[in-house]
């Protein structure tokens, strides 16, 4: 069914020249844009890829000079075929497949930079997956972190840096990033991104606590006041739960925190948010 388009002048464009024939055989004109808004007709590929300065340019081509486009709808079909001869279009149509073929064959410029973007996020993700591991396993087991040195190939640098030497040797993401490693570069190795990770884990693990502490249908709050080596008073925050399930019930305990006896609104806060 053929679109019925506004007129001008009383005539309207027909949709029937987005198709010319040869011999017989129907293409499409895929160059060919018909604008609602200002109800003419543009040409894509001398839009895009035409000159601006050129001395002649076509009524089809939209520039600053130029934005009402074709709109003699009257003598739309001569002026169609008369715009698709010209060496300006056949020019900036060559331009365009040309553009078309290096897109899809990533040649671009742009496709190239945003390739060489993702493959180093990518490779960030996973040197900081490794990191990762690296601190959960020690924060699992207890372990400390530092040593006395802080360089990676000091003998007492520690067990994170050491774990992190080790790794390397059988995960070629941190293995580069070694390599790579200068002065002054960024590396994630630092105690400050060791205590920022700690902290996130520990942030993490609490929240899941909490969500199986809420989900619960039973639960008890148990507090025990203890000095630690300062001398300073500490209490620690235990949460007890009934976790029922298919298999029965069963008791679960979580450590939640050690919080300083002085700090009364930092206890009133950790229960407020069990409560909501």
């Amino acid at each position: 069914m053929r679109q019925l388009y506004e007129k001008r002048d009383g005539h309207s464009f027909s949709s029937s020249y987005f198709k010319f024939q040869v011999n017989g055989n129907y293409y499409n004109r895929d160059w060919l844009i018909y604008s609602e808004s200002r109800n003419s007709l543009y040409c894509f590929p001398c839009t895009m890829f035409g000159i601006g300065g050129a001395t002649s340019p076509s009524p089809f081509q939209m520039s600053l000079a130029n934005t009402n486009g074709f709109h003699d709808f009257h003598h739309q079909g001569r002026g169609i075929r008369a715009h698709e001869e010209t060496q300006q279009h056949f020019t900036n149509s060559i331009t365009w497949k040309t553009f078309i073929s290096d897109m899809r064959k990533e040649k671009l410029i742009d496709e190239v930079s945003e390739r060489q973007t993702v493959s180093e996020i990518q490779h960030w993700k996973k040197v900081l997956c490794g990191i990762l591991d690296a601190v959960v396993f020690l924060a699992k087991n207890n372990l400390a972190f530092r040593g006395k040195s802080t360089s990676i190939d000091a003998q007492d640098c520690g067990n994170f840096l050491s774990l992190i030497k080790l790794l390397s040797n059988y995960y070629p993401p941190l293995a580069t990033h070694l390599n790579q490693l200068q002065k002054h570069k960024t590396s994630y190795l630092s105690p400050q991104i060791q205590n920022e990770f700690i902290g996130l884990c520990g942030n993490f693990v609490r929240d899941e606590i909490l969500k199986e502490i809420r989900a619960s249908k039973y639960f008890t709050i148990m507090f025990d006041s203890t000095p630690d080596s300062s001398k300073k008073e500490q209490i620690s925050q235990v949460i007890r739960i009934v976790k029922c399930g298919a298999d029965g019930c069963q008791i679960r305990e979580f450590f939640i925190d050690f919080v300083a006896s002085e700090e009364n609104q930092e206890l009133e806060w950790q229960m407020s948010s069990l409560r909501n």
